[in-house]
């Protein structure tokens, strides 16, 4: 049930990465004004967990926010200034600032008594790995969808990358000896970088093939080697074009870029354990589809894999494997049964596990706005399937208007009936606001006297937080608390029972 919660609240997420738009700008400025309210559908959860779900449908439904959020290119920092309230009683309001850059994010709010709360988004990821052997939690699925926790881990490995094969701006070669250099410095990061050990890690924790996955981490290196089969790569540059060949001849990776749309293709080998990864990019208009897999080579030769994972395939695959899982509990709506949280295959003799699909994504958006306000009619689709990450697919579907209303509704896509079902649906307006400098918060250095820093307190700040802070955000808490429906105070004890928080809590 965490999971799947956790997969909900990781589709909820994207909901600001839905529509790209694009503010009136200057000198790299953006500002919209946004006033948006909610709808939590009880019904599209599985009966185990419908009566939890209405508690919380029962708060979320009377609840709005509205708010500015601005940030600048320049100083790549931003700020966002915003208001909780119930909607029947707008004066019953929780006002709260967040503000910072893609690494340091700062919080405050009168609630809380003017308190800064630092959250050191580079330290997320080990964070996150605590909470999960602390608490059970699968806060890691939520750090690998905050794309600084990945380019943070990585960043040693990509520098490696463009110091020693760098960017071809004309036709080239990319040497053997190039490689053995690059594989050699991945080898040396792989194995002193703590960032990129925690982030793999927490991978190999959350996955259900633990061995086949540390396995094909450990490889890469000596697998690059291996791409080259000991001779130079050729890089061919035209206009508009790049493509990668090796010595055979074989396309390795080719871009494709013209006025109005722009393709990326990358198919490579076979790893150690016949894994094969593939990629590809397309952008067109208002349309964009992205594509990833890794799969045993021979998975893919013997198999259609573009027809066993359309769509139609999923949804059969998915719903007869878990209704037939969890027929017993839930007849009626076994294809959203909870499932295992996590299952260690280990080794089978002297052989590692190794699943056939180890990873697959799909990511299809269509119609999406490159401004607000317009009119536009848009659609969002992803789907994960393997042994990696949870196998989970969502929709997300909105319109907009000229005059700043906005709709996104999340879906559930498959139902017994074939249909879509909403989940959570969000709308309201969204419209350009203000126009103002936002400095650089990256050049500010957080001060341990004066804030909180949330992923590391120690018993000094603790008893200082508790002393000064936790009354007034109790108070302020428990006037929230007085507002909201029982069930959904209900909904949350119960929650915390369940994941061990309120006994930790208490004891």
């Amino acid at each position: 049930m965490i999971r799947r919660m956790f997969c909900l609240l990781c589709a909820v997420l994207l909901f600001t990465a839905a529509v790209p738009v694009h503010a009136e700008e200057s000198g790299g400025r953006y500002s919209y004004d946004f006033d948006l309210t909610f709808s939590l559908n009880a019904e599209s959860f599985p009966a185990a967990m419908r009566s939890r779900a209405s508690g919380y449908a029962a708060l979320i439904n009377r609840l709005g926010i509205k708010g500015n959020i601005a940030w600048s290119d320049i100083t790549q920092s931003m700020e966002l200034s915003a208001v909780l309230y119930y909607t029947d009683k707008p004066a019953l309001s929780f006002p709260f600032r967040f503000y910072g850059t893609e690494s340091w994010l700062f919080c405050t709010s009168p609630i809380m008594n003017n308190a800064v709360l630092f959250f050191n988004l580079v330290a997320l990821m080990e964070y996150s790995v605590k909470v999960r052997n602390t608490l059970g939690l699968p806060l890691p699925y939520l750090a690998f969808l905050y794309p600084y926790t990945t380019k943070y881990a990585f960043s040693g490995i990509a520098d490696a990358w463009q110091n020693t094969i760098g960017t071809f701006r004309k036709s080239g070669k990319v040497t053997v000896k190039q490689f053995e250099k690059l594989s050699d410095q991945w080898s040396r990061e792989f194995k002193t970088n703590p960032n990129s050990q925690r982030w793999v890690a927490a991978l190999v924790a959350g996955s259900k093939a633990p061995d086949a996955v540390e396995a094909e981490y450990a490889g890469l290196p000596d697998y690059y080697r291996y791409v080259t089969g000991g001779k130079a790569l050729k890089v061919t540059v035209g206009s508009g074009s790049e493509v990668w060949t090796d010595s055979r001849g074989s396309v390795l990776f080719s871009r494709q870029a013209a006025d109005d749309s722009l393709s990326l293709s990358l198919s490579l080998p076979g790893s150690a354990n016949h894994y094969k990864p593939d990629f590809s990019f397309f952008r067109q208009d208002n349309g964009s589809s992205v594509s990833f897999s890794l799969t045993a080579a021979v998975y893919q030769e013997d198999k259609n894999l573009a027809d066993l994972l359309s769509a139609g395939s999923v949804a059969a695959v998915s719903a007869e494997e878990e209704q037939n899982a969890y027929a017993e509990d839930d007849e009626e709506h076994g294809e959203y049964a909870e499932e295992s949280e996590y299952v260690d295959y280990g080794e089978t003799g002297d052989e590692l596990y190794l699943p056939d699909l180890l990873f697959w994504l799909s990511v299809d958006g269509r119609d999406l706005p490159y401004e607000i306000p317009a009119d536009s009619s848009f659609s969002l689709s992803a789907t994960t399937l393997g042994a990696v990450y949870p196998n989970f697919t969502f929709q997300l579907r909105g319109n907009t208007k000229t005059d700043g209303s906005l709709t996104v509704s999340l879906l559930k896509p498959f139902s017994g009936d074939g249909e879509p079902v909403m989940i959570l649906s969000c709308s309201g307006t969204v419209l350009p606001g203000e126009l103002r400098d936002i400095p650089n918060y990256q050049a500010q250095t957080p001060d341990d006297s004066t804030s909180y820093n949330v992923f590391s307190f120690n018993e000094e700040r603790l008893s200082d937080f508790t002393h000064n802070v936790l009354p007034y955000l109790l108070r302020n808490l428990f006037s929230f608390v007085a507002e909201a429906p029982t069930a959904a105070c209900q909904s949350f004890l119960d929650d915390l029972t369940e994941a061990g928080v309120l006994d930790m809590l208490l004891h």
